[in-house]
């Protein structure tokens, strides 16, 4: 964050790939750290996660009968799935993002794909939850018929 507040490293937006990405030319000689600082993190981040549920998984699938005996099993069922679901959409949107240059066609519409996906990722949460609460849902179902 304080990098990118200084003059050396910089993100701007080129209206005409509607697209994000740091600036590579001088005086902006950061730029390039800053996003590889930025992509050890995110990358990093998501294997600790992946890490993390791996194990939870494991641990589930070994005391499956007394993860399902448990009175809030549909609850915390639910709450794993909210988890994954998360981290795969934050996975698959960081590595495209770090690597569109080698995984994704040189096009304008590889380029908003990716910003609509950073759009998007404000409402994942949302719409997990809309998806996996029924109170929600049938709220939102009584106050359209309304």
């Amino acid at each position: 964050m304080i990098a990118l507040s200084s003059p050396y490293a910089s993100i701007v937006y080129y209206p005409d790939a509607y697209s994000w990405d740091y600036v590579y030319t001088p005086p902006n000689n950061l730029s390039i750290v800053v996003q590889k600082v930025e992509e050890v993190i995110e990358i990093g981040g998501i294997f600790v996660a992946a890490f993390f549920y791996g194990g939870v998984l494991l641990l589930l699938c070994r005391t499956r009968h007394i993860f399902k005996s448990s009175k809030n099993y549909r609850v915390e069922a639910k709450i794993l799935i909210q988890a994954i679901v998360i981290t795969v959409y934050c996975t698959i949107l960081n590595v495209f993002w770090h690597n569109y240059q080698v995984l994704l066609p040189a096009s304008i519409w590889s380029y908003m794909a990716l910003n609509f996906m950073w759009i998007l990722n404000s409402g994942i949460y949302p719409l997990i939850y809309f998806i996996l609460n029924k109170t929600i849902r049938e709220k939102v179902r009584s106050s359209r018929d309304h």
